[in-house]
């Protein structure tokens, strides 16, 4: 895959009273390191002009998030797994629970996808069911 790369982001997030989606498309960068996949990409925040900056790191079974700026957060997603981390916004900070329920990671010549089911849990009480999928191809 080449260094420039299109990234598409979409997520769905199922509540008690209905379903959310977002997706974000943008371009950014892509890179092996000590055994690890890299997709770096910068959004700007719905409503405002901070832009958060997105690094995700792929190994053979985890899916790393990192976002700084506007949003702060950094979430691991590893199938069977519950990881806790703070999300840090603009009105203070919650303390959230990732069950990662599965998990999918491929990667082609000119591709990468993924995608992940998972939990979110905050202060120990269930709010969704989620997914993310990721699709990243040269440019």
């Amino acid at each position: 895959m080449t260094k420039e790369v299109l990234i598409c982001v979409s997520g769905t997030q199922v509540l008690e009273d209905g379903e959310t989606k977002a997706e974000v498309k943008a371009e950014g960068e892509y890179f092996l390191k000590n055994d690890a996949r890299y997709v770096i990409y910068d959004e700007v925040q719905e409503g405002t002009a901070e832009v958060i900056k997105n690094v995700i790191k792929i190994r053979k079974r985890v899916l790393e998030v990192r976002k700084s700026g506007g949003i702060d957060a950094y979430m691991v997603f590893e199938k069977g797994k519950i990881s806790r981390f703070g999300y840090a916004t603009p009105v203070g900070e919650l303390i959230m629970e990732i069950r990662t329920n599965d998990i999918f990671i491929e990667e082609k010549e000119d591709c990468l996808n993924a995608w992940v089911a998972y939990s979110l849990d905050l202060g120990g009480q269930p709010v969704s069911e989620c997914r993310l999928v990721l699709s990243v191809r040269s440019k």
